[in-house]
């Protein structure tokens, strides 16, 4: 690329004898000698149109290699749209997992709570049922009931009798004691299932809890894998972009060149027709000037025959009226006169002549 570059700066620096032609006036170039120049101008547009395939080549090629870093610079920054889609749908899910944990650890919280609440009354409770037994409490039911049957259905000495009814009212005593701490030990055991009910819950919780955490460490892990991931493939596409921007330079740098050795060579072949106008003009100028001397000697000639000869022969009179030097009122005269008259004639028209060119 350079060495092309070189090339190019090398054609579009010109010589000054060119710089001159080139810019030169019409003035100045009629009084110059330009028979060399054209040949020096047809070179340099053969060489501009060979470096002109050159950079259309080389173009051409950096225009593929383009498209090619293009392509893969694209599909990098596709890549990169996927993970960040990824990344949006753990970070969402991150954000909902997060909610459901603070949620389960705020709800564990109040059953531990409710839990350590009912594990306190339940011990509390426990300390008043010193000495209570379910068994007991019928043994004593069903003795009280015996007792009460004897009384109703057997006549007793009073002495014994008493002593039945004395026993009975104890019993009845310690049975409704009983029957009071069977109410509040019924209430702890109803407190005690509903213990083990908010224990069990707990437990889902903190199950619970411990998948969500996993889920979430899961997803932290995952999202530094992507993380990474997408920060490698943005530095791959970075990477190529930077290339893309410096080919484009290049290509925008092969365009400019292209254009300027286009112009260029538009120049040349403009400063070429304008040449080879002016040696055609040049030329017709010199031809011009050829007749002119060779009429003005032909018209000696004449005078100098038409003098010793005293008459003016066909060939000669053929030769002025061909070109035009005899005045149509002498041409028309010439038919009425003599040899010698027309001789004199014709020789004082060429005296006028001759005399007028001087």
């Amino acid at each position: 690329m350079e060495e092309l570059l070189k090339k190019v700066s090398e054609v579009l620096e010109l010589p000054e004898n060119l710089k001159k032609i080139m810019e030169a006036p019409i003035e100045e170039l009629i009084e110059m000698d330009l028979s060399n120049y054209v040949g020096l101008l047809g070179e340099r547009i053969n060489t501009i149109d060979s470096l002109i395939n050159e950079l259309i080549e080389k173009r051409r090629d950096l225009l593929a290699q383009y498209r090619e870093i293009k392509a893969k610079r694209d599909e990098y920054n596709e890549q990169v749209k996927e993970v960040s889609s990824k990344i949006k749908t753990l970070r969402d899910r991150l954000r909902e997992i997060r909610e459901i944990i603070n949620q389960k650890r705020d709800e564990a919280k109040e059953i531990k709570q409710k839990v350590n609440e009912l594990e306190a009354k339940i011990n509390e409770m426990q300390k008043e049922f010193k000495g209570f037994n379910k068994r007991r409490m019928e043994r004593l039911e069903s003795e009280i009931q015996r007792l009460e049957w004897i009384l109703q259905t057997q006549t007793l000495p009073d002495p014994i009798e008493k002593r039945i009814t004395q026993r009975v009212m104890r019993l009845a005593k310690v049975m409704k004691e009983l029957k009071e701490k069977e109410e509040k030990w019924r209430e702890m055991i109803r407190m005690r299932k509903e213990l083990e009910r908010e224990k069990l819950n707990l437990s889902a919780i903190r199950k619970s809890l411990r998948i969500y955490i996993e889920e979430r460490n899961e997803i932290k892990q995952k999202l530094e894998e992507l993380f990474k991931e997408r920060d490698e493939k943005k530095q791959e596409a970075d990477k190529y972009h930077q290339l893309l921007l410096d080919l484009r330079a290049q290509i925008d740098q092969l365009t400019e060149n292209l254009n300027q050795l286009r112009e260029f060579k538009r120049k040349f072949r403009q400063t070429i027709r304008k040449i080879r106008r002016l040696e055609e003009e040049k030329e017709d100028i010199k031809r011009k000037e050829e007749l002119k001397n060779i009429i003005k000697m032909r018209i000696n000639q004449i005078r100098e025959k038409i003098m010793i000869q005293k008459r003016i022969d066909y060939e000669d009179l053929s030769f002025l009226l061909d070109y035009g030097l005899l005045t149509d009122n002498l041409m028309e005269n010439l038919l009425n006169m003599g040899d010698e008259e027309r001789a004199k004639a014709v020789l004082e028209e060429l005296n006028k002549i001759t005399a007028s060119e001087s």
